[in-house]
C-alpha cells in the first residue's frame, strides 16, 4: 500500500510539473530579449540595418605627371554623401560618388573618403596609395623643356624612339649634354633611364647641380637607378662623349618619389 501511495504521488507531481511547464512556454505568455541594433529596429528589418562602410577604386595607382586617375567609391550599404581628400591632387576634395583628379608634382600622396548614411559614417585612408612621377620620352620627337647641346632624335633600328650623341670626324671625344631643371622634388627620390651605349670607347654621366652622380663607358645597354643625393629644386644634366663613330643612345627618363 505504501509502495502504491507514493507512486502515485509521484505520477500527480510529475503531471502538474508539465502542466505547468507548457503553460509558461506557450508563445502568447514569451517574453524575448534580442539586441537591436539601434533602437528603432524590429524583428522583421534588423537584418537590413547597416551603417555605411567605406572603400574605393582607382584607374590607376602610378602615373606620370598630368596625367588624370578615376576615383569611384565603392562603399557598402547606400551612403547618400561622399567626402573624398586627395592629398596632392587637382582637386584636392570632392563630394561626388566618383572624381577626376591630376596630380602634377612628384610624390606619394594618401587618399581619403568618407561616406555617411541614415545609420552612421565611416572613413578610409590609404596612405602612399598614389605615386605621380616625372616621366620624358623622347617618342615624341620633342624636347619638352630640355636644353640640348648636340643630341638628335634617332630613328635607328638599336633604339628607334631615342635620342643619340654621335660623330665621326674626331677621335677625340666630344661633350654633348641635355639639361633640364627641376623643383619640388622629395628627398630619397630616384632616377631611373634607359640607355645603349653602341660603341667601346663612349661614355655616359650623369650630373646634379654640375656634380658627377653616376657614370658608364663600354658597349652596354640597361635601364640605370640612381638616388638623387639632392631634393627640392636642381639642375639634371646627362653628358655623352662620343669619340669617332661612337653612339650613345637616351630614353625613358623618370624621377620617382
Amino acid at each position: 500500500m505504501k509502495l502504491f501511495l507514493s507512486h502515485c504521488f509521484t505520477s500527480s507531481m510529475m503531471f502538474l510539473f508539465a502542466v505547468l511547464f507548457l503553460t509558461a512556454c506557450d508563445k502568447e505568455y514569451t517574453s524575448w530579449d534580442l539586441p537591436r541594433k539601434n533602437p528603432a529596429d524590429t524583428l522583421d528589418n534588423a537584418s537590413d540595418v547597416n551603417v555605411a562602410v567605406a572603400n574605393f577604386v582607382s584607374s590607376a595607382v602610378s602615373v606620370p605627371l598630368g596625367t588624370a586617375v578615376d576615383f569611384v567609391s565603392v562603399s557598402l550599404y547606400n551612403p547618400t554623401s561622399f567626402n573624398w581628400s586627395f592629398e596632392g591632387g587637382n582637386p584636392v576634395s570632392s563630394t561626388n560618388m566618383s572624381q577626376n583628379v591630376v596630380y602634377n608634382t612628384i610624390g606619394k600622396y594618401d587618399v581619403g573618403l568618407t561616406v555617411e548614411n541614415e545609420f552612421g559614417r565611416d572613413s578610409i585612408t590609404k596612405t602612399d596609395f598614389i605615386e605621380s612621377y616625372f616621366y620624358k620620352s623622347f617618342a615624341n620627337n620633342a624636347w619638352d623643356g630640355w636644353s640640348n647641346n648636340g643630341w638628335t632624335f634617332s630613328t635607328s633600328n638599336t633604339c628607334t624612339d631615342c635620342i643619340y650623341a654621335w660623330q665621326n670626324t674626331s677621335n677625340n671625344p666630344q661633350s654633348y649634354t641635355i639639361t633640364k631643371s627641376f623643383s619640388n622634388v622629395p628627398s630619397g627620390a630616384t632616377l631611373e633611364f634607359y640607355y645603349n651605349i653602341y660603341s667601346p670607347a663612349g661614355t655616359l654621366k650623369v650630373k646634379s647641380n654640375s656634380t658627377q652622380i653616376w657614370s658608364t663607358s663600354g658597349y652596354g645597354s640597361s635601364t640605370a637607378s640612381v638616388s638623387l643625393p639632392v631634393s627640392g629644386s636642381f639642375t639634371l644634366t646627362f653628358e655623352a662623349l662620343v669619340g669617332n663613330t661612337n653612339s650613345i643612345y637616351l630614353n625613358d627618363i623618370k624621377i620617382r618619389p
